[in-house]
């Protein structure tokens, strides 16, 4: 007894280990898949802090070009001023250095990485000679050539934005609100901000020089309608799509409410007030330096303060969402935990109940028929574990954003799991109830209901052997006086027969058995048909003495049948045989119906 009980513990074991592998599997699968999505998010956060100096560079570049034209045209009272921007531009290109030593690799913006994509050029320490060069030799170089200076060190910088947005995963970024404001701070706005610059130097020196000719009033308006078209109504359409694409994606982010209107609206209106200035200009109408600097001037600082908001704000929804994936994937871990541990606790219910069956057997029939239940149980408990399964699966949909809601998942899943449990607690039950040793209890049994329970418990190995189950039913209270466990070992006992009997002529394909039952008189007449390879004619006879098989040696004990005779003979009927070699067996137990008294 106790090496058959050992037998079945290390059948559910295994039974057990392989699952958990497979959860295991499952698990590292999704655990990898948040890591991924945390990773890509990270990256953006990332690139919007490599182009943080490099937007800086851009403001104070442009800045530098604009008083270095001034100073060569005669103004020397700019000098001091030229120095400081100059200071600035150095502290920028500090900071850039700092960023670069620790985002390189995961920007790729190495030597290696940047020449792979022919953008050697614009690695920062090139940018950074350009910028050393322009710096030392800006005594003696005529205009022409600092505009041309400035012009390709702003160039490469723009150019590293791009390289930028392409590795920080900003450009492919997956939520609508993130992704138009990343079309904010990574395209749009250095593109005005280029446009503005040139805009400012184009028009002041046409102002200074009190001329103008046809072509450039078309070049005037040109810039007045990029500037608005492709510029500040490019602006204002990708952050109104951000705000009303907000509450979309992981709720409404109350700061990106509150703060980018105000900015967006100082922008509009120092661009829309520097796009009127160009336009009188292209129009021939008086308009001074200063005023025109100025408001230049201003748009393009308004432009650099709508980047900083923007890019605060980006950086704070793109962290949102990466707390969001780690707490997917503390739920994954958490709900993946629970439901192995219950699993686990079924199991060791599931053992303790057998032992404590198998303690109580006195019969060797019983004990025969426990070990088929037990096998029975052992694979019902695939549904659950597939179920777990299953279960995991749902947790992947939480790795693509679809759940935003995690504490609704966690009760959900959680449900899933008590309801699958609640199956095998059944099961369990029912094994015990049918295991235990007790006084036969003669009550009212319902002849379907035994017939079910018997298939339920033996439902697995017979789907595993391809063998069909026809049922052909009495319908209504068809019931028998009976003691219900005692029952359905008989009707357990003559189903494993069947599967035997098909196995031995079938192997694994085109098994059948047939089940019905039906009222004769007083009677009530179960009959199990199967396509089995049937007895010989004159084994028949002794199909229902102790200890006589006809299954090979070790397969059968012999008392299967001669328990169930016992039994039904006790419940006052009788067990009949018909069967023919090579033609299947009918065997029919025929019970005493139970009439209910009329009240």
């Amino acid at each position: 007894m106790k090496t058959n009980f050992l037998l079945i513990r290390q059948k559910l074991i295994l039974i057990c280990t392989t699952f958990s592998l497979t959860i295991g599997v499952l698990l590292f699968r999704a655990i990898q898949g948040v890591n991924y999505n945390i990773q890509f998010n990270q990256n953006e956060i990332y690139g919007n802090e490599y182009q943080r100096p490099l937007e800086r560079l851009l403001l104070h570049i442009s800045e530098h070009k604009l008083t270095a034209n001034r100073y060569l045209s005669g103004d020397t009272g700019l000098k001091e001023e030229i120095s400081a921007k100059q200071s600035l531009i150095d502290k920028d290109f500090a900071a850039l250095e700092k960023s670069d030593g620790r985002l390189k690799i995961p920007l790729k913006t190495t030597v290696e990485e940047l020449a792979n994509r022919k953008r050697e050029h614009y690695h920062p320490d090139t940018l950074k000679k350009e910028w050393e060069e322009l710096k030392s030799r800006f005594a003696d170089i005529k205009q022409g050539e600092m505009d041309k200076r400035h012009t390709r060190l702003i160039s490469g910088i723009r150019a590293l934005i791009s390289h930028i947005g392409d590795t920080s995963n900003l450009i492919l970024d997956p939520d609508l609100d993130t992704y138009y404001l990343m079309d904010v701070t990574l395209l749009a706005l250095p593109q005005t901000q280029d446009r503005l610059q040139k805009a400012l130097s184009y028009g002041e020196g046409i102002i200074r020089r009190k001329t103008i000719t046809l072509d450039e009033r078309i070049k005037l308006n040109e810039y007045a309608i990029l500037l608005k078209q492709s510029d500040l109504d490019r602006v204002r359409g990708s952050v109104q799509v951000s705000l009303n694409e907000d509450e979309n994606f992981l709720g409404v982010s109350p700061s990106l409410q509150k703060n980018i209107p105000p900015a967006l609206e100082e922008y509009t209106k120092a661009n829309e007030a520097f796009i009127g200035l160009i336009k009188k200009i292209a129009n021939l109408e008086n308009v001074e330096p200063a005023e025109y600097i100025s408001v230049g001037t201003e748009a393009i600082k308004e432009s650099f303060e709508l980047w900083n908001v923007a890019a605060d704000e980006n950086d704070k929804m793109i962290r949102i969402r990466v707390d969001n994936y780690e707490k997917s994937r503390l739920i994954t871990l958490v709900l993946t935990l629970l439901s192995t541990a219950v699993s686990l606790l079924f199991v060791f219910f599931i053992v303790r109940n057998l032992k404590q069956a198998q303690s109580q057997l006195i019969q060797a029939g019983k004990l025969a028929a426990l070990g088929e239940m037990s096998s029975g149980i052992a694979h019902e408990l695939n549904n659950p574990l597939h179920f777990v399964k299953g279960f995991n699966k749902q947790i992947e949909g939480l790795i693509k954003g679809k759940y935003p809601d995690a504490f609704k998942d966690i009760m959900e899943y959680t449900q899933y799991v008590d309801e699958s449990c609640e199956r095998m607690k059944k099961i369990i039950q029912h094994l015990r109830e049918f295991s235990r040793q007790s006084p036969h209890e003669f009550v009212p049994v319902s002849i379907n209901e035994a017939l079910n329970n018997s298939f339920i418990l033996l439902s697995e190995q017979l789907r595993l052997r391809s063998i069909s189950v026809s049922k052909n039913l009495a319908q209504g209270d068809v019931a028998v006086n009976a003691d219900i466990n005692q029952l359905e070992q008989v009707f357990m006992n003559i189903i494993t027969n069947c599967r035997d009997a098909i196995e031995e002529a079938h192997g694994t394909e085109g098994g059948e058995i047939i089940v019905s039952n039906k009222i004769d008189g007083s009677s009530v007449v179960v009959e199990f048909k199967d396509n089995g390879r049937g007895i010989k004619k004159e084994l028949l006879e002794k199909i229902f003495n102790p200890f006589f098989t006809t299954k090979e040696v070790g397969k059968g004990t012999g008392l299967g049948l001669s328990i169930s005779y016992g039994i039904i003979k006790e419940h006052k009927g009788e067990i009949v045989c018909k069967s023919e070699e090579g033609a299947g067996t009918t065997m029919q137990v025929i019970l005493p119906l139970y009439i209910r008294k009329a009240i």
